[in-house]
């Protein structure tokens, strides 16, 4: 993804931008909880929050003399972008990045991102 300057995936991180608006008359809630993600067999990835994303990263690349600062920003760079996890309200709409583990099988192609929690379970395949 443009926003990030490493390649994630080989750092065993998953990024997916997800947008999602709120046609209902009720909020819809968005607990961490009822977003997955799984692989082309199936196998489910855990999501990660965006410290844990970037730790993976950090760790990956080798980072482990960093200034206090440049960490912080770099930490709060990656919580603006992810998803919120208020709930949206009717009529309203919210986009952000969902932060996911990755295997060295997992491959980037057959992913699926379920979300359950509104009034129907939404599947999409992410080719």
């Amino acid at each position: 993804m443009a926003q990030f300057g490493a390649n994630l995936p080989i750092a065993g991180v998953i990024a997916i931008e997800v947008r999602m608006a709120n046609h209902g008359e009720q909020p819809l809630k968005l607990d961490s909880g009822r977003f997955a993600l799984k692989d082309a067999s199936g196998k489910g990835l855990k999501r990660l929050t965006p410290r844990i994303a970037l730790e993976r990263v950090m760790t990956y690349f080798g980072v482990s003399l960093y200034g206090k600062e440049a960490y912080r920003r770099t930490l709060e760079s990656y919580e603006t972008i992810a998803l919120k996890p208020e709930a949206i309200q009717p009529k309203e709409e919210r986009s952000g990045i969902l932060f996911f583990g990755a295997r060295e099988s997992t491959g980037l192609t057959g992913l699926v991102l379920t979300f359950k929690g509104g009034p129907a379970p939404i599947s999409l395949k992410l080719d």
